[in-house]
Order: C-alpha cells, then structure tokens, then sequence
C-alpha cells in the first residue's frame, strides 16, 4: 500500500511538470508564429535577385523563449504580490492558536519545508490557501475554517496547504494562468486589428490592407478556437493535479487520512464561497466557489481548477478502509 501511494504521488509530480512544459511550449509556438519574419531569411545571389526562405532561427528561437520565460517571472511575482494584499491578522495568543502555532511546527519538521507565516482572515467562509511572500510560506486560513474545525482537521488543512508550499503550486499555477492570460491577449489584439485593417480605406475606397488584416483575423480564429482552448485545459488539468498531489502530501505528513477526509466534508458543507476572493487567490482555496450544477456548467467540469470534492472524500475512504488512518 504505502509503496503504491509514493508511486502514485510521483507519476502525479512528473504529470506535473509535462502539463507545466506543455504550457511553457505552447505560449512559446504562439509567439514564433506571430514573430514568423524573424525566421524568414534573405538570399541574394551576384545579379542582385533576392528571394525570401523560410528558415527556423535557433536564435530567434532561443530569444523569444527567453522573453516569454521573464514574461512569465515578472507575471508571477506580480500576482504572488496581489496575492498576499490582504487584512489577514497573524495568530493569536489564546490557547487554541497556540496549538495551532504549535500543529504548525511539527508539520514543518513532517514536511521538511520551513515554518510559513499563519494568517487569519476575517471571513465566515470555510477555506484556506497557501501563498509565498518574499521567499517565505504563507498560509491563510479563515475564521470560518478554525470555528468549524477541531484541531485534528485543521492539522489536516495545515498539512494540504504545506504540500501546496512544498511542491510550489502557487507559482506553478500563476505561471499556467499567465499563460493562458497572454494567449488571450494575443488572441484579442489580433483580431481587433484584423477587422480594423479590412475595413481600411484609401482615398479610392480601396482596402490595401485587407489581406493582411485578412490573415490576422484568421490566425485570431485558429488561436481562439485552438490554441485558447487547449491552454485552458491544459491549466485545468494542472491544477486538479496539484490538489491531489497536495491532498497526498496532507496524508504523507500526518499520517492520518481520516482528519483529511472530515475537514474536507465539513469544509464542503459550508459551501459559501470567500468573500474576498480575488483573480489571483480564486484558485488557490482549498474549496473555491462551485461552478453550479447545470448542465453547462457539468459540461465545463473539465475546466475546474479542483477535482470534485466526492472524488477526494471517496479517496480518503479508501485510504482509511486500506489502513491508512491512525
């Protein structure tokens, strides 16, 4: 059992990190295709006759992969910063946040990865997320969570939380959400400048430019019905990756999946959702707002940053029926 659980995590981190390449990949081919003169080469022969190749530059290549790498970095220390913007208070000194300070520091000596920063946000919601500011594990809970929850399932959330910290999820997710972020953009300008140059006019009434403004509008449509899509799913399906792997991470560390499993029930049972949720922390909770249950919205699953919340509950039971609970 405990060899199939390990060797579950691993495929789920290698999985991991294929989705987060794929994603590197794709933003990458999307911006050489744009940049397609860079790797176009002029060839001249004696009679002064030149003609134009099309020709991959592995230096055209390599640059446009490291702009869209800094890219990437500056987007991330830019949403970890709007992150962490937040009237969250550090824990207290009342008996019950000491424990918890307490639960903190043995986790970290479970977990390997230094002790964070704990902060409560004043919030009715049941939740929690991790973040890093300066270098540093934060994790956030809310007062709903710590009012709903005894010691055991908080431990159990610190744990997730801390496999979050461990395995980096929060930069990783605002990388994939960057990405997405710049082919949209990408997508957008293109077509809005495609449609303006088609509906140019000269002096004559011409439209010299509607070929052009042709191809862009076309190029907007492949990357819109292609391209958009995929990152999307790509996203997703990252996403969900990480909270299995951090849902794993919680039982590693405590060594109890029961604690796991009731905090997740009685975090779905308060289902409200965060009030001060923002773009850059949505996906990060523990629980985010349920999409609904309308067919659209059960089609669009595959979008969800989170697996279904019957699924990780049905997995804990399965840990526990396997002797995994204490």
């Amino acid at each position: 059992m405990a060899r199939s659980f390990f060797e579950q995590q691993r495929r789920q981190r290698q999985r991991s990190v294929v989705l987060v390449v794929v994603q590197f990949l794709l933003l990458t081919a999307v911006v050489n295709g744009l940049m397609f003169p860079l790797h176009v080469t002029e060839r001249c022969d004696g009679f002064s006759l030149c003609d134009f190749e099309r020709d991959i530059s592995p230096q055209a290549l390599a640059a446009i992969a490291a702009v869209v790498a800094v890219y990437l970095r500056v987007a991330v220390m830019v949403a970890r910063r709007s992150a962490f913007r937040t009237t969250a208070r550090p824990l207290g000194f009342s008996t019950r946040e000491r424990q918890i300070a307490a639960i903190v520091e043995q986790i970290s000596i479970a977990s390997g990865e230094p002790i964070p920063v704990v902060l409560v946000l004043a919030e009715p919601s049941c939740n929690a997320f991790a973040t890093r500011h300066r270098g540093r594990g934060v994790i956030i809970c809310t007062e709903g969570l710590l009012r709903h929850l005894d010691l055991r399932q908080i431990r159990a959330v610190l744990a997730h939380e801390f496999g979050h910290l461990r395995h980096r999820d929060a930069e990783v997710m605002m990388v994939a959400t960057f990405g997405v972020g710049a082919i949209a953009l990408i997508t957008f300008v293109l077509h809005a400048t495609g449609i303006a140059l088609m509906e140019q006019e000269n002096e004559e009434g011409e439209h010299p430019n509607a070929g052009v403004g042709l191809a862009m509008w076309a190029v907007s449509i492949v990357l819109l019905l292609v391209a958009l899509p995929l990152a999307l799913l790509v996203r997703a399906s990252l996403s969900r990756r990480r909270e299995w792997m951090a849902d794993a991470a919680a039982v590693q560390y405590t060594r109890d999946p029961t604690g796991l499993r009731e905090a997740l029930e009685i975090i779905a049972s308060h289902g409200e959702p965060p009030v001060r949720a923002t773009a850059a922390t949505r996906g990060l909770y523990i629980h985010p707002p349920a999409a609904g249950s309308t067919p659209i919205a059960a089609l669009l699953g595959i979008l969800d940053s989170h697996p279904p919340m019957t699924d990780r509950i049905a997995w804990l039971r399965e840990l526990e029926g396997a002797g995994g609970s204490r």
